[in-house]
């Protein structure tokens, strides 16, 4: 019969705790580099100057996004030059591949002066060199930019494959490339897509709509009106005076203006009015001998030069210049 032995008095297949203390320590010396989050010094180094580098890549960036729009806005490139750098522009969007290529060659001169130094290691950041017009093409497919933020007065830019690397001693220890992905508030690129719908716009034919268009619409009840007017026997020579094209032709740029800008220019708005009062009173007291009527003719004919709004230079006829039409001409 078997003798029972309390389990304080058995000591079979026990461990010493000592031993069991000893293996502890051993094991927690031989993870702790495995579990530590800091890197070997040599690495910390290079890790540190290419970090540093890489975050001043960021504001030179930046810096150089906003110098070009400036430089841009100044002097847009509107029409591509028979030149290496005009030789790489598209003849369809000359502004906008002028403007990534500014972006780019002042990239690359803020980065020229970047460098950051960690335990020996030397860091910089760089874009290569641009000479001929295959590496200005290179150039502008590195730098993309869209309009952004609220109501697009803002710009977008990313530039490619910036090259980082870390040098010890002269000798290259590694390379990285990187893209860098910036917004800047610059409407530079919105103002330009307006004035070039502007122009669009002016230049427009009667198909689409433009000044062609608005200028017809404003002509349309003019004729319409001073003709049938004629038709009664009022004293009329022209149907459509120059002066009627000439209001008709302003009021319509204006119209324009509103169209694409939002608004039209205050001061051309202030002589429109001003001189459709003159032609109105004009056209009220034409073909009339009395001496008020030339008396009034005569005190409204003067306008200060800023304020004329004019048909074109001296050579064009003249607002009293009788205008015969061509035969076969239909009559309102």
């Amino acid at each position: 019969m078997s003798r029972r032995i309390s389990l304080a008095d058995d000591r079979r297949g026990r461990v010493p705790f000592a031993v069991v203390g000893v293996l502890l320590l051993v094991a927690s010396l031989a993870l702790a580099p495995t579990l530590s989050t800091e890197p070997a010094p040599s690495e910390t180094a290079v890790e540190r100057s290419l970090t540093d580098v890489s975050a001043a890549s960021t504001t030179a960036v930046r810096d150089g996004v906003a110098t070009a729009s400036r430089r841009a806005a100044a002097t847009p490139v509107v029409e591509p030059a028979d030149t290496p750098v005009g030789r790489a522009l598209s003849d369809d969007q000359p502004f906008r591949d002028s403007l990534r290529l500014r972006v780019y060659l002042q990239v690359r001169a803020n980065l020229a002066r970047l460098a950051a130094r960690h335990g020996g290691v030397n860091a910089t950041a760089s874009l290569p060199a641009v000479e001929s017009t295959a590496e200005y093409e290179r150039a502008i497919d590195q730098v993309t930019l869209e309009r952004a933020g609220e109501n697009d007065t803002a710009l977008r830019v990313t530039v490619e494959n910036i090259t980082l690397t870390a040098r010890r001693g002269g000798e290259v220890i590694t390379r990285r490339t990187v893209d860098r992905t910036v917004v800047v508030p610059t409407p530079v690129l919105h103002v330009h897509d307006q004035v070039d719908t502007y122009e669009t716009k002016v230049t427009n034919g009667l198909a689409n709509p433009g000044l062609s268009q608005r200028l017809t619409g404003r002509l349309y009840p003019i004729a319409w009106a001073r003709g049938y007017a004629q038709f009664g026997g009022a004293p009329i020579e022209n149907v459509i005076a120059n002066r009627h094209v000439s209001l008709a032709t302003n009021g319509a740029l204006l119209g324009v203006q509103r169209s694409v800008f939002g608004r039209s220019d205050p001061e051309g708005r202030q002589a429109l009015t001003e001189a459709t009062t003159l032609v109105g009173i004009r056209d009220t007291v034409a073909g009339s001998n009395s001496q008020l009527a030339s008396e009034i003719l005569r005190q409204t004919s003067y306008r200060p030069p800023s304020q004329n709004i004019t048909t074109g230079g001296g050579a064009a006829t003249g607002p009293d210049d009788p205008l015969t039409p061509p035969p076969g001409t239909p009559t309102p």
